[in-house]
């Protein structure tokens, strides 16, 4: 084959590429992602040991509290309240306020069994008064019989914590009073936020630090990524020989490999797509040098009404016809078959037509013409090859019709007189298979016939009685004689499309296996 060389694809246009939002690198990418893992892992953190210190705090606060009105509580004597001896518990809630103040004591406060105020540690009564009370559960409040409650005042927290007092009154023991110690819940807020002042002291730095690692540590792992995204782009310029220098013993190594062996694949891609284009093109010229060996023209001839066909089941076929005017008063017409498909087929089918030429130049004999032709052909054909040829030559004035067939398909026959069909089979062995020419010259024999008016000769390869239907039956001489036969009133032109039309219809579409050569002589 003929060399030939390809200009390497192009790079897409600007508008064929996509992605043209902002390129954002993968170390970016990367290091918000970490940076956010860190943010939401520290803000857990934060919230846990926020909540610890809280709950901590309070604890604190309410076992000072529990303590306080407990002790408050025994120390009061529930005689000064039936005997409403308010000087006495006054002087009590000064003396505890002096020794808890240091503690976060705010005021302790004595009421009767109505709920109304008898004494205060001091005399800030109003305190009292406040909304929004938010009851605190507390599993030890609850075990020493003291309610706890948290409310503000002057936007500062408040607890309350709060018992009943009992005594004997009449002989029953019964709720003589209430005391509640005020106790400021300020530290709880306070250390809430010492804390999240220290997480955030410590986050922020830890947050940074991450993100600064995590970004150079994705720029080391992106740069053998990089390397191979300008290697890929090499290879979409057309740099098919261009290979990776990445190396490495991970993953991105092993893409490396895929990908040098995905260049070499795609440059030998690309010298087969060269050489299968000059293929093709010496293909196509190969079938026009053989179209333009075949007849451009069916010969017009009086009282003799001819028609043609052929088509190759490839590129090039192996089949052959041909019209050779031998004088001005006899035709030569010839149908072949050369074994083998293809250019070798071709070049056979082409050899076949130039030796014929020749040897039937002002030759009127086709059994000479034949030996002739065997005897050079076979000088020069491959061996295993061989081709069946069926040849005819007709004296136009009386349409006498001299005819040999070399090893090929006998052709129809239709008497319109006799109205009968038969097949011509004279002797005759393929030509190329007697290298001596003995056997060939001893085989072959003519047959001598006169056509009359609206006598029909169909001269035809086997293409056509073996056209298959997808089922594998053969379309058989029996079909093809029985649609000869049924259109015998039609031209040559006429029968030719007909016989076409009935192989198409038992293919059904199915692919044709061999070449097709028909052709059609009515006497007219």
């Amino acid at each position: 084959m003929a060399q030939a060389t390809g200009n390497p694809p192009q790079p897409p246009r600007r508008s064929d590429r996509q992605g043209n939002g902002v390129r954002i690198s993968i170390a970016i990418k990367f290091a918000v992602f970490i940076t956010g893992l860190m943010v939401v892992f520290m803000i857990a953190i934060t919230l846990a040991a926020l909540s610890q210190a809280e709950q901590a705090q309070q604890r604190e606060v309410n076992d000072k509290g529990i303590e306080l009105v407990g002790a408050l509580t025994a120390a009061l004597n529930p005689q000064w309240f039936i005997e409403d001896n308010r000087q006495a518990m006054e002087n009590l809630l000064g003396k505890v306020q002096k020794e808890t103040e240091p503690l976060g004591f705010i005021n302790a406060l004595v009421y009767d069994a109505e709920g109304h105020l008898l004494a205060t540690g001091k005399r800030e009564s109003q305190i009292r008064v406040s909304k929004n009370f938010k009851v605190i559960d507390s599993h030890e409040a609850a075990k020493s019989r003291v309610s706890v409650s948290e409310f503000r005042y002057e936007e500062n927290p408040i607890r309350s914590f709060r018992r009943t007092i009992e005594g004997r009154v009449k002989k029953k023991t019964e709720k003589v009073g209430e005391v509640e110690i005020l106790l400021s819940a300020t530290r709880i807020e306070e250390s809430k936020t010492e804390m999240r002042n220290r997480m955030l002291s410590f986050a922020i730095p830890i947050c940074l630090i991450a993100a600064f690692s995590s970004f150079f540590l994705a720029a080391f792992f992106a740069r053998p990524i990089r390397t191979l995204a300008r290697d890929l782009k090499q290879i979409s310029l057309g740099h098919l020989e261009h290979q990776s220098k990445v190396s490495s013993n991970d993953e991105i190594g092993e893409l490396a490999k895929n990908f040098n062996q995905m260049a070499g694949g795609l440059k030998a891609a690309q010298e087969l797509l060269i050489i299968q284009k000059a293929n093709e093109h010496e293909l196509n010229l190969a079938t026009k040098i053989q179209q333009r060996l075949l007849p451009s023209k069916t010969p017009k001839i009086p009282h003799l009404d001819l028609a043609s066909y052929y088509e190759s089941a490839k590129q090039i076929g192996g089949d052959y016809y041909d019209f050779i005017r031998i004088d001005k008063e006899h035709l030569g017409v010839v149908v072949a078959d050369v074994s083998g498909k293809g250019v070798p087929g071709s070049l056979v089918m082409t050899m076949t037509r130039g030796l014929l030429r020749m040897a039937a130049k002002n030759n009127t004999d086709p059994v000479e013409v034949i030996q002739s032709l065997n005897k050079a052909l076979t000088q020069d054909i491959p061996t295993g090859m061989f081709v069946t040829l069926l040849y005819f030559i007709i004296h136009v004035p009386t349409n006498k019709l001299t005819l040999v067939r070399a090893g090929h398909n006998a052709p129809l026959l239709i008497s319109k007189a006799r109205n009968r069909a038969v097949f011509l089979g004279p002797d005759g062995i393929a030509l190329g298979l007697d290298p001596s020419g003995m056997i060939f010259n001893n085989k072959l024999k003519p047959q001598r016939i006169t056509l009359q008016a609206g006598d029909v000769l169909v001269n035809y390869t086997d293409g056509i009685i073996e056209a298959k239907d997808s089922a594998g039956n053969d379309y058989t001489e029996k079909r093809f004689s029985k649609i000869v036969r049924e259109n015998l009133h039609l031209s040559a032109e006429e029968l030719k499309s007909k016989i076409l039309e009935d192989v198409a219809k038992h293919t059904k579409g199915f692919e044709q296996s061999d070449d097709i050569t028909l052709v059609v002589l009515k006497v007219v």
